[in-house]
């Protein structure tokens, strides 16, 4: 599964995993500018969102038969997800470049909200362009609502994720409770894709997917993986609930290790939901 279709896997969940750290960032540079205006915290967290996509975009040419013939997948933004794809994640890597160097040589400033907007809206065009790709209607472990969940949901909780390890390194200021707000945010997106990904499992599990097609019957090896990534992202919840209910907790040797703990747990389960979408692929008619 992983050798078929690895670098689709890693393409599509390091650059949602930047798209979510830049949507983060844009809802806190609104909702809380102070945090983003003092150190180098702004400058780094935009750098490692832009090595994210660079990385994303070098690893999806392994997937090309002849990658040369990259840009002549471009040209049909009329009537092609994969173009548009292509033509969002340009988009988005220039506006992420345009605000690191504004937030580099300015430290900041009242311009870098309306960067991170735009930022945003170049990210969550290339998510829904990837999710559009999938959308196949001879493919119908893809052809659903749930594909658009998960990659939305990915890139939520990778975001979320990537915001907390920053607050608890310090690198970001501590104000008015944020942390714990984005701990419960970050709980209420897994929480959101341990259901869907039970209802879309459990949908798959009752499709006829011919001779050749995938197995989830119970006991198998999609099964397996399936429930070990329920498991991992349930474990994260329990671990961030915890530290949820107990701010009195100074930011010590336990928080952090079961931040990184947490933050291990819900980037493994992403993979792990990843190889399953593609693992689930069959094809029905013609």
């Amino acid at each position: 599964m992983l050798r078929q279709n690895g670098s689709l896997v890693f393409f599509t969940i390091l650059s949602q995993w930047s798209v979510g750290i830049v949507l983060c960032l844009a809802g806190l540079s609104w909702g809380n500018p102070l945090a983003l205006q003092q150190g180098s915290g702004l400058v780094i967290a935009l750098l490692l969102a832009l090595i994210l996509v660079i990385a994303a975009t070098t690893v999806s040419f392994l997937h090309l038969g002849n990658p040369v013939n990259a840009p002549k997948a471009a040209r049909n933004l009329a009537t092609s997800w994969l173009s548009r794809e292509i033509l969002a994640i340009g988009l988005y890597t220039a506006s992420l470049l345009a605000a690191l160097v504004t937030a580099r040589t300015s430290g900041g400033g009242a311009v870098t909200p309306y960067l991170l907007s735009a930022c945003s809206l170049a990210g969550l065009f290339l998510v829904w362009s990837m999710a559009r790709v999938y959308r196949i209607p001879t493919v119908p472990a893809w052809d659903t609502g749930f594909t658009n969940v998960a990659f939305l949901s990915a890139t939520l909780s990778l975001g979320l994720l990537t915001l907390l390890l920053f607050d608890a390194a310090g690198v970001l200021t501590r104000q008015n409770g944020t942390p714990t707000f984005y701990t419960g945010l970050l709980v209420a997106v897994l929480a959101v894709e341990m259901g869907s990904g039970l209802v879309g499992y459990f949908r798959l599990a009752r499709m006829e997917t011919g001779i050749d097609g995938p197995s989830f019957a119970r006991g198998g090896l999609l099964f397996r993986l399936f429930r070990a990534r329920m498991a991992m992202a349930f474990l994260a919840c329990l671990l961030l609930l915890y530290f949820t209910l107990h701010t009195e907790l100074p930011p010590g040797t336990l928080v952090s290790a079961g931040l990184l703990l947490a933050t291990v747990l819900v980037a493994l389960q992403e993979f792990a939901a990843r190889v399953l979408f593609y693992a689930s692929y069959f094809r029905v008619g013609l």
